[in-house]
């Protein structure tokens, strides 16, 4: 058991451009439940607008349980 192990509630799996990702999420965050669908419609338009794309970094504000970072 690592030391954040007690604050894991869940495990949510998540494919983003052909990989697939898992994250940790706790009780205490907005949306630990799955990927909310704010992040999921931002992810998108991320994936298919080629200035987005790459850009270096993003803000999602409000972020909730942080998997955009």
């Amino acid at each position: 058991m690592t030391e954040l192990q007690p604050l894991v509630n869940k495990t949510v799996e998540f494919a983003y451009r052909g990989a697939r990702l898992s994250f940790d999420l706790s009780h205490a965050l907005f949306s630990s439940y799955a990927i909310d669908t704010g992040t999921r419609f931002l992810l998108k338009e991320i994936a298919h607008d080629e200035a987005l794309a790459r850009a270096r970094s993003i803000l999602d504000a409000g972020c909730g349980a942080g998997i955009i970072g």
